[in-house]
């Protein structure tokens, strides 16, 4: 077992897939805490592919949030929904489903989460600053 974790941690395998070992997700911007059925593990976001998106005409350079979250949630995904939360306490309030997930965004650097328009979510969706993912089965 010391072997496998001592691979995975050296031979190549992304953040993405491996959970990162316990990390201050209110002060390292690399790091989220997700929790999926009441079980909590964190996402380290440095080193995941990253692409440029323009935002109401701000350059955002982003991680899909669906690259964050998927590697870990059991079929079928349609049934997850999301909760964002700021290291203040903000909440949007409601729950993203998988559709808005894969038609979202965390910035790089300042864990903004934003979306796109078709998704005609309200403003209060893009959490400034997001440290935890609360992933539910609706």
């Amino acid at each position: 077992m010391l072997l496998l974790m001592l691979c995975l941690a050296g031979c190549g395998a992304k953040p993405a897939i491996v959970n990162a070992p316990a990390c201050d997700a209110r002060g390292d911007s690399a790091c989220l805490e997700i929790v999926r059925d009441g079980v909590v593990f964190y996402r380290r976001i440095d080193g995941l592919p990253t692409l440029t998106i323009d935002d109401g005409g701000i350059e955002r350079t982003v991680v899909p949030l669906a690259s964050v979250l998927q590697p870990d949630l059991p079929p079928p995904l349609d049934d997850w929904h999301l909760k964002i939360i700021a290291v203040d306490g903000f909440s949007h309030g409601g729950f993203a489903d998988w559709t808005n997930i894969e038609h979202g965004y965390l910035e790089v650097g300042t864990r903004r989460v934003v979306f796109t328009a078709d998704q005609y979510l309200p403003d209060t969706f893009r959490v400034h600053d997001a440290y935890r993912m609360e992933l539910t089965r609706q």
